[in-house]
């Protein structure tokens, strides 16, 4: 069985192009996930990863920063517009892992996915007893599974932990996001995908049952109180009041 921690980085820092004018702003975004890198970097219970990469200067700013394991997909930064495609990246980059580079398990973790505990067999024996892909279930404010009509509609698959132990998802995920009205997250695909494999929405306690690992906590807007009671990650999504605790791992 091949396995591998996957992380990723595209974008840029810098403010002086057109796709940093919009609703979102990418430089921004791209810019904060160095705190992030230097704290996974120092973090003792991090297992070793390979980070997929957009962009030249990326890859080489990740190198000087001795992330060693790194594969550079493009050498731009981007390939899909940062305002309507900009979680397109991460589907490109799943499916790379598994069809190029052939692993047959994969985790995808966010830079703020933080392990705080070491890693032992426990934690793929844990995956292994549910369903091919696994990701938190968040609870968000607005309104993304359409589909669903007026039934669990801004409940989504969190996308800063995905496991995947099928080479054929990610196409798969490519292919239902490109069926999307609405295609800047890659959630959103990943939720309808899941949906599609449960044969339609079938509520949270299904969900539970089959899609949340057991071995990863939101640290908020979890749709449960809290999935495990040891895990072994604890994705922090961007919280500013827990960041120095992600930077020394406890």
């Amino acid at each position: 069985m091949k396995r591998a921690f996957i992380r990723a980085l595209w974008g840029t820092p810098k403010t002086d192009f057109d796709a940093d004018d919009g609703w979102i702003v990418p430089s921004r975004r791209r810019s904060k996930i160095d705190f992030h890198i230097d704290s996974i970097l120092k973090n003792p219970y991090t297992q070793p990863f390979i980070t997929y990469v957009f962009g030249q200067e990326n890859y080489d700013h990740l190198k000087a920063q001795n992330v060693t394991n790194c594969v550079l997909l493009n050498k731009d930064p981007f390939i899909y517009d940062l305002q309507k495609e900009f979680w397109r990246h991460k589907l490109d980059i799943l499916k790379y892992a598994m069809e190029k580079d052939g692993y047959d398990e994969i985790v995808y973790l966010d830079w703020d996915c933080v392990p705080i505990k070491p890693m032992d067999d426990q934690f793929w024996a844990l995956l292994s007893k549910k369903r091919e892909i696994q990701a938190n279930l968040m609870a968000y404010r607005r309104t993304k599974c359409r589909w669903r009509g007026k039934i669990d509609v801004r409940k989504v698959s969190n996308g800063g932990f995905i496991y995947i132990r099928d080479n054929s998802i990610p196409q798969k995920l490519i292919d239902t996001w490109q069926a999307l009205d609405e295609k800047f997250w890659d959630e959103v695909a990943i939720s309808k995908f899941i949906d599609g494999l449960m044969g339609g929405w079938k509520g949270i306690e299904s969900y539970l049952s089959d899609f949340e690992p057991n071995v990863c906590n939101l640290l908020k807007k979890s749709v449960f109180e809290k999935t495990s009671n040891d895990p072994y990650f604890i994705h922090y999504i961007q919280s500013g009041n827990n960041k120095e605790r992600n930077r020394d791992g406890e």
